[in-house]
């Protein structure tokens, strides 16, 4: 079987991050032909590249990527008519792919178009995101969805935003959770052991919520001025690291609030956090999740803005009611008083999460695969 798959970059954050893990056990696991398009480049390159057949990227600025056709060519040889992401199309279009697989909703204008012009070919389109985010990145999605032969759904939410805003069919949608592979490495040492660690990380930003972060840090130093408690958020923070440091001195915060920049190993910090504070107002069943589960660390996250928040119920964290971080704020409290409660959860979140792994589910998008080539 011939596989292209499609991702709107390769940066370092989560749909990229789990396409990365799902192409590595495609490559160990079956004898398929892997392509990969990457419609911007991004820090995962060098990864990709090792284990992909053939690699394109469509963005052609940064001088490190590979570019299948670049500007310059294309004035030498006179085809001034034509995008960059034309030719790419004619280029692929001449090789026979039985499936196409766009990675996130940012993948499919380019993944329809392809789609369109190859007919006997299939398209997965695999929805990491919520309706705000698709709204917000992907505004002519609705334009597309016809040329979709099968839907995977990150979780139940992205499920659920699918059939209500775009009409899809429940039965064309296949519900299938994020899992992520990684490599414990020992625990650095705390400057302070006694000091009560709550971790936050991801792309800062209006989703993944900073600004709730603060607050949230801010009414427990309020409340609890003598508390021991840390907030840590590993991440990039991108444009907004002017904006961030300016409200951490405003609120009079720098003793007890550190952002820490993108870094290559996350886990690291991971694995010193007491519990992980998810603050995010949409995130469909984000990697940092199941990684710091996996670490034993409770999960408090908002409910109705995460696939998360569904397994959390069962134990191993706390759900409470969207943006209320007042009762984001008494978890955090509750778990700090309470070291016996903050064991036992730390305990179940990890059994609640220890299922979220490439061989339990590359298996079931394999089938999804399998199951619609079959049909063609």
């Amino acid at each position: 079987m011939k596989i292209l798959f499609i991702s709107h970059d390769l940066s370092r954050t989560g749909a990229p991050n789990m396409l990365l893990q799902l192409i590595k056990w495609y490559k160990k696991n079956t004898n398929n032909s892997i392509d990969l398009v990457g419609l911007k480049g991004g820090d995962f390159f060098n990864e990709f590249s090792s284990i992909c057949d053939n690699i394109t990227i469509i963005e052609d600025k940064p001088k490190s990527f590979k570019v299948l056709l670049s500007q310059k060519v294309l004035k030498k040889i006179g085809i001034k008519s034509k995008t960059t992401k034309q030719l790419v199309l004619d280029v692929l279009c001449e090789n026979n792919y039985d499936l196409i697989y766009g990675n996130t909703a940012l993948s499919l204008s380019f993944s329809s178009r392809l789609r369109q012009r190859l007919p006997r070919t299939k398209l997965i389109l695999h929805v990491h995101e919520m309706e705000v985010m698709i709204k917000r990145l992907s505004p002519n999605f609705k334009k597309y969805v016809s040329n979709v032969d099968k839907f995977i759904a990150a979780s139940n939410p992205v499920k659920e935003n699918l059939k209500r805003t775009y009409k899809i069919p429940s039965n064309n949608i296949k519900v299938i959770n994020e899992f992520s592979e990684f490599e414990l490495p020992q625990a650095i040492n705390k400057q302070n052991d006694n000091t009560f660690v709550v971790g936050a990380s991801g792309l800062s930003g209006w989703r993944k919520g900073n600004d709730v972060f603060l607050q949230i840090a801010r009414i427990i130093k309020k409340k609890y001025p003598d508390a021991n408690i840390k907030f840590i958020w590993v991440g990039n923070e991108s444009s907004d690291k002017l904006i961030i440091d300016a409200d951490i001195k405003k609120l009079n915060l720098s003793k007890t609030v550190s952002f820490i920049g993108s870094t290559d190993k996350p886990i690291i910090h991971y694995n010193n956090f007491n519990l992980f504070l998810l603050t995010s107002r949409e995130d469909p069943f984000p990697l940092v999740c199941i990684e710091v589960a996996k670490l034993g660390k409770p999960i408090i996250c908002f409910k109705d803005a995460s696939g998360t928040a569904e397994i959390i119920e069962n134990g191993g964290g706390k759900v409470v009611p969207y943006l209320d971080i007042e009762s984001m704020a008494n978890e955090i409290i509750g778990y700090y008083k309470d070291r016996v409660m903050l064991k036992r959860d730390s305990i179940k979140v990890k059994e609640l999460f220890s299922v979220y792994t490439a061989d339990k589910i590359c298996p079931l998008i394999q089938d999804e695969i399998n199951n619609l080539i079959r049909k063609s």
